[in-house]
């Protein structure tokens, strides 16, 4: 007899899904409510499996159920119920074990207990049938009682598995003999019909796709038994609409209403497909980048090995990079220096450094590691490593060889890409991939680009602001960080304890003088052999620098006694004072002037100290050139003089301080004043009436003299204004009786003389502010005129000239003054569009006194008269002095003799008289 296995059987299944396990327990629950048990066997089969419970369909004391099974005690029941199933079924499975055939078969027990309590158990058999042979039976065991009850309950537990399918996500139907018998609204939805009973009664085929049809069909036809499930599997719909549409489906067989069917469970594709086309487009589209990118990129795994390549990697490394191999920037065989701050590698990676390498420590750590700068000797594609890398650091100087030139000797950056040996600097960046689960990270990704082009670059760009093109000097800038520096190792006792620095600040004499006659070509040639002899005396505390054209400085770290340090500053001066010959074989002799400034133990900065070296060679020259001057006490009260009068001269200027005094001119054919010279001074509060020889050099310096040039325009040209308009009354009847007036000067149109500085003639604004302020105050041009000295000429010729010529252009007089003071007035007579001159004072007082004065003042009237221009003496201050000037056809004179500077008013008195 076949050992009957009762209550709930659980079948093993590889893949159990969350709707099956429901319908299972569903099935159970239904058996139970209905106090009903239902078995099934196969041909074949040992075993008889059982749903339910024979004891909850029963519902008597076993213990006392008469002889109609075997007596056992309660604690023995499952052996109990086992004999009683195999009362009940084992005359069936006989039948059909013998080949006798049914379509249906109910029979009925009667059971009674001792107390007399009575149960009609009906039994209900069908056969299971494949083809047209049976292959075993299925049945259910119930109480009669209930038998009808149960029937309506089924019903109820048929549509609470209908209401659990319906709350599926997962689209799910159950097909029977090819045609759906039931499905929930997801699976509708999904196939695009309006509701579930849509679906119910239509052939599977209408929704399968030819060959996932097929395919279906082969996958359910391998289910023998209930239960089983197939495995999930891709197959293709095609909705209402015509739409193919991907599913994941799974197949488990069932039951439906006691006949064999299948459950089905669809799981939308569409989007998983969607995104699956989306990613493996965006993978190749990374793949192309990644390929297409000038950025070597090299992905190498905790081993130090190359986990994937690309071509840029390639042409770097050639083609001994492989997949699979060693990670060359790993490569011990490779020359490797990497910009980390007191690291310095040499002939391949060592072995305590290894674990700090950025690739590695990337891997450890699972942080990036950015911006490492790699200096390597890139193989040839034959392989060939050999070779080394000088020992370089890149965080200062090895050796007293600082970074640039170290490398410089060990890098050939002309040396083509991948040629044996080159040295080629990489930009390097690290980024590890971790795993989710792991702190390590199980790869780094390394992109690199070859910055060797754009290293030299930055190289050359950095020594171009560090250092002088034509001397190759530190420039100022890298002079002051040496003097801050030197000043700092002073300040510690760096060289000596409390040692001092000191700065020689040289200028050439007279250098302007080469590049105007010899050309700039030649000034630079004279600069660079200069730079050179100078280097050439260099003691090793000493550091020279180019500070602009034709000024030098030199660092004197630590510096003796001031004595040494001036007797330095003459070894330089007579040096640079021996001729030396260009190369178009002109001889130049030159003179330096020299200013030294002195730490002298004193907190200072490198400005201040540069400052106060420079101010020293300005006194040199002031003092007649070729001269050495040390900044001392005297210069250092004049320096807080100047700072002292730059701040009041500020607060002047705003205040309107400024006010202008008039000099006359006077015409020595006339005898009338024809205009007058307009001189500025400072009416400071404190410090009285301040003369323009205390001030205006300062203003020049600190760039005030643009607006105590304007000041002094505005005030004179509207001075002169008024003049004109006092004078226009007796104009007619003065004409009347005058003689032939000078082509520029005339009595009833007084002008006024305004003297403009180089600087002023520098600034862009000049010419139309002059426009502007003679348009305001309604002076007619030729009323003014406009005096500017020798230095204008040899400042910025053709800018000059240029400024000149528009300012000319208006009706404006030009005068030069301080005629015969210069060096190369007579030259620039003849290009500059001056209308007169000025004859200097110092020749004036020299007449009837001196034979060379006079001779000059004669040769300078002639001059002027034959280049068609007038002569106007200043400083006259005898009868003398005047009756020469005019024996000489001088045409104006102004002087003490006459009058001396006097205010606005004053002076309108002064013409009033005339």
């Amino acid at each position: 007899m076949a050992i009957v296995q009762l209550g709930i059987q659980n079948t093993p299944r590889r893949h159990i899904l969350s709707n099956s396990v429901a319908s299972t327990w569903c099935h159970e629950l239904a058996l139970r409510s209905a106090r009903m048990a239902s078995f099934e066997y196969r041909l074949g089969d040992p075993d008889v499996k059982w749903h339910g419970s024979l004891e909850d369909v029963i519902r008597l004391d076993v213990s006392t159920v008469g002889d109609q099974v075997m007596r056992h005690n309660r604690r023995d029941g499952e052996a109990w119920l086992n004999e009683l199933a195999e009362m009940l079924v084992g005359p069936l499975i006989s039948c059909i074990t013998a080949g006798v055939s049914w379509s249906n078969y109910e029979v009925e027990h009667r059971l009674e207990d001792t107390h007399g309590n009575s149960l009609l158990i009906v039994i209900k058999v069908s056969e299971l049938v494949q083809g047209d042979r049976a292959i075993g039976i299925t049945g259910v065991v119930a109480d009669a009682e209930s038998l009808d009850g149960s029937r309506s309950e089924a019903g109820e537990i048929v549509e609470m598995y209908e209401q659990l399918v319906e709350l599926s996500p997962d689209a799910i139907i159950v097909h029977q003999r090819g045609r759906v018998v039931l499905a929930n609204s997801a699976a509708a939805q999904k196939v695009e019909l309006a509701t579930r009973r849509d679906l119910v009664g239509r052939p599977i085929t209408d929704f399968l796709e030819g060959t996932s049809a097929s395919r279906t069909f082969e996958r359910i036809s391998t289910l023998a038994q209930k239960g089983a499930v197939t495995p999930p599997a891709e197959t293709v719909l095609v909705t209402s609409s015509g739409r193919r549409k991907h599913f994941a489906t799974m197949a488990v067989k069932t039951t439906w209403l006691g006949e064999p069917a299948f459950q089905v469970i669809l799981r939308d594709l569409t989007d998983q497909q969607r995104a699956n086309i989306r990613y493996q487009s965006l993978a190749e589209r990374y793949s192309a980048v990644v390929e297409a990118l000038e950025e070597g990129i090299i992905v190498v795994d905790p081993m130090g090995n190359n986990l994937a390549i690309n071509d840029a990697a390639s042409r770097v490394f050639g083609p001994a990079l492989l997949e699979g191999k060693a990670c060359p920037l790993l490569d011990e065989n490779i020359s490797v220096v990497i910009d980390n701050p007191g690291q310095i590698v040499v002939d391949g990676i060592e072995a305590q450094y290894r674990a700090e390498h950025p690739i590695m420590k990337a891997l450890r750590t699972g942080e990036p590691e950015t911006g490492i700068h790699v200096l390597l000797r890139v193989p040839t594609y034959e392989g060939d490593r050999t070779g080394s890398v000088a020992a370089v650091g890149l965080d200062g100087r090895e050796d007293g060889q600082d970074t640039a030139e170290a490398i410089d000797d060990v890098m050939d950056l002309t040396l083509p890409e991948c040629e044996a040996g080159s040295l080629r600097w990489l930009m390097m960046n690290c980024q590890p991939i971790s795993r989710e689960s792991e702190l390590d990270a199980s790869a780094v990704v390394c992109s690199f680009t070859d910055v060797t082009e754009r290293r030299r670059t930055e190289d050359e760009l950095t020594y171009r602001a560090n250092y002088d093109s034509l001397t190759r000097l530190p420039n100022r800038t890298q002079f002051l960080d040496i003097l801050a520096a030197c000043l700092d190792d002073g300040a510690v006792g760096g060289g000596g304890s409390g040692s001092s620095v000191a700065v020689l600040f040289l200028d050439i004499d007279r250098f302007k003088i080469i590049n105007d006659t010899c050309g700039h070509h030649v000034g630079d040639e004279v600069i660079s052999l200069i730079g050179r002899r100078i280097a050439d005396m260099l003691l090793p505390e000493e550091t020279l620098g180019r500070m602009s054209g034709d000024e030098f400085a030199i660092c004197i770290s630590p510096a003796g006694d001031i004595s040494s340090v001036q007797e330095r500053a003459h070894e330089f001066a007579s040096a640079i004072s021996k001729p030396l010959t260009v190369s178009t074989g002109r001889r130049f002799t030159l003179s330096v002037s020299v200013g030294i400034g002195n730490s002298d133990r004193r907190e200072m900065s490198a400005d201040e100290l540069l400052i106060e070296s420079d101010l020293a060679m300005y006194r040199a020259k002031q003092a007649g050139k070729g001269r050495v001057e040390v900044f001392g006490e005297r210069l250092r009260a004049d320096m807080r003089h100047r700072v002292t009068v730059e701040e009041q001269l500020r607060a002047g200027i705003e205040r309107d301080q400024l006010v202008v005094y008039y000099q006359p001119i006077i015409s020595l054919e006339q005898n009338r004043i024809v205009g007058a010279e307009s001189l500025v001074r400072w009416n400071h509060p404190g410090w009285g009436l301040v003369s323009p020889n205390d001030f205006i050099a300062i203003a020049e310096e600190c760039g005030l003299i643009g607006s105590v040039g304007m000041s002094v325009l505005e005030k004179a040209v509207e001075e002169a204004a008024s003049w004109q308009r006092k004078r226009l009354g007796s104009e007619v009847e003065s004409s009347l009786r005058r003689p032939k007036a000078p082509s520029l000067a005339d009595p009833n149109k007084p002008h006024v003389s305004v003297n403009f500085s180089a600087h002023q003639l520098t600034y862009s604004s000049t010419v139309g502010q002059i426009k502007r302020v003679l348009a305001d105050k309604g002076l007619p041009p030729e009323c003014l005129w406009v005096e500017i000295t020798e230095t204008v000429l040899l400042e910025d010729t053709a800018h000059a000239m240029s400024v000149l010529r528009e300012i000319r252009d208006m009706g404006v007089r030009l005068v030069l003054d301080d005629f015969g003071t210069g060096y190369s007035a007579l030259s620039y007579l003849k290009t500059f569009p001056v209308d007169a001159i000025k004859i200097d004072r110092t020749f004036v007082a020299g007449i009837g006194q001196t034979k060379g004065d006079e001779a000059i003042v004669k040769a300078t009237i002639g001059l002027a008269h034959a280049l068609g221009l007038e002569v106007i003496a200043e400083g006259v201050e005898t009868e003398d002095q005047l009756s020469m000037l005019a024996n000489l056809s001088c045409e104006y004179y102004q002087g003490f003799l006459k009058s001396r500077p006097v205010p606005g008013p004053r002076f309108r008195s002064l013409l009033s008289a005339l």
